[in-house]
């Protein structure tokens, strides 16, 4: 089996861990990487459910980008942004 697990990226002057949308993971999210633009990089090596993208992107009033990776062969991608709502992709290598 291969890795299962998700990644939140976002822009925030305080980490997204603090933000109401992100409550019940914050425990098991590690800070991957902290930009100086203040762009966040974290993961959390299980499956979701993570929180509300949606409710994050007004929280933190930036884009968010989730990057869930299923048995290391795709990754479904959920973006959101304040006020405009989200959309959905999976991507896959190769059959």
């Amino acid at each position: 089996m291969g890795f299962w697990g998700c990644h939140p990226v976002g822009r925030s002057g305080e980490p997204l861990i603090g933000h109401p949308a992100l409550r019940d993971s914050h425990e098991r999210l590690t800070l991957r990487e902290y930009r100086a633009d203040r762009r966040q990089v974290r993961s959390r090596p299980t499956q979701p459910p993570l929180g509300s993208m949606t409710a994050l992107a007004d929280a933190a009033r930036a884009p968010v980008l989730l990057g869930f990776v299923m048995d290391g062969a795709c990754v479904a991608v959920e973006v959101a942004a304040p006020c405009s709502g989200s959309w959905y992709a999976c991507l896959a290598g190769r059959p």
